[in-house]
């Protein structure tokens, strides 16, 4: 119930107290090429409602049943409003305009503003790629360096830069919504990326983001598909939940029965060995339960990184069908619809 809440009033769908709501879903597009747009930031002015377009331009959201203004933006792309009067579910296509003038305008080959002349300046923290630019953490060199964001395009000429970035920040994170998020070791902070400057909405607590939206693998329809590890890592469980509705239904759970006995036998043995030396002075000269020790030490380090590993069955979300690889069991599943049976691939003797 609180990974319901939380996720559905952070950085997607408001859900309104209105008796009324309803859908507003479509597709964001390039006007000249046709071809749809992804990491689109759809915001509802003033109803403080809002999502990012996913890989196909495709968005939903639930907006209350009175007249809103949608605004549309993204680097390299004029900014656009759209009035909308809601009486029913609605779907809309958008076209953006290339801002192309724009970028010839900034993306100036001096070496001020060439990120590639002032590389050696800063170590770079993370990274991660939005359409063709590349948004890069940085760290200015020295000591006391701050860290701070820049937004690059395909030539490395720098198109938005940000430097008052929390002190602290080491990571850039891509959530299950196709939105970017900062990382300190205390707080998240959500990337908002306009045509003309970069904004941080306010932190959230890192706990509850590692909790939340590091557990979140994808959306499917209405749908937000989670995973959480069980048995110590040899298993997992994999959640979908209803947007409109509100439930927590499981898709599918998984555990490595196999692998997971056998390291509980592994150590069951070394405890006992462990407790019958343990007893024993380890300052003594006995060189026999000096060896016993070592070998204890040696053993435990080696079950842990390498004996027994959980084979990982993994789940996708591929043009809107869902894979399901399940390895143990050597079989494919694929899910194109929730309600409908999946497809099963079995191949058989090739669990090795």
């Amino acid at each position: 119930n609180l990974i319901i809440f939380v996720f559905l009033v952070f950085n997607s769908t408001t859900i309104y107290s209105q008796s009324e709501s309803y859908i507003v879903s479509g597709h964001v597009i390039d006007s000249l090429s046709k071809k749809p747009i992804a990491n689109i930031h759809i915001i509802a002015i003033d109803k403080d409602i809002g999502m990012v377009s996913n890989n196909n331009g495709f968005f939903e959201m639930i907006v209350p049943s009175t007249p809103i203004t949608l605004q549309f933006s993204f680097v390299g792309y004029n900014s656009k409003q759209k009035i909308i009067t809601i009486t029913s579910d609605t779907n809309i296509i958008v076209n953006l305009t290339p801002k192309t003038f724009e970028l010839k305008e900034v993306a100036i080959n001096s070496k001020k503003n060439t990120y590639n002349s002032q590389r050696s300046k800063y170590t770079v923290l993370d990274y991660n790629f939005i359409g063709d630019s590349l948004l890069i953490l940085q760290k200015r060199r020295g000591l006391g360096g701050l860290p701070s964001l820049v937004l690059l395009n395909w030539n490395y000429d720098t198109i938005l830069y940000k430097n008052d970035i929390p002190k602290g920040a080491n990571r850039i994170f891509k959530d299950c919504l196709n939105s970017f998020h900062v990382l300190t070791k205390d707080s998240a902070y959500q990337i908002v990326l306009y045509h003309d400057y970069i904004s941080l909405y306010e932190p959230y607590d890192i706990h509850w983001f590692n909790q939340t939206i590091e557990a979140c693998l994808f959306k499917k329809d209405r749908n937000l598909f989670f995973e959480f590890s069980t048995y110590q890592g040899y298993g997992h469980e994999i959640i979908y939940i209803d947007e409109i509705n509100k439930t927590r239904n499981i898709f599918t759970k998984y555990v490595d029965t196999e692998s997971y006995s056998s390291l509980l036998e592994d150590i069951s043995a070394i405890s006992s060995y462990y407790f019958l030396h343990s007893v024993v002075n380890t300052s003594t000269n006995d060189s026999l339960t000096i060896s016993h020790i070592n070998n204890f030490n040696r053993e435990n380090r080696y079950i842990r990184k390498f004996e027994n590993q959980t084979i990982k069955n993994t789940i996708r979300l591929i043009n809107d069908t869902i894979i399901y690889f399940n390895y143990y069991e050597s079989k494919i599943q694929y899910f194109s619809n929730l309600t409908v049976p999946p497809i099963d691939i079995d191949y058989q003797n090739t669990k090795g």
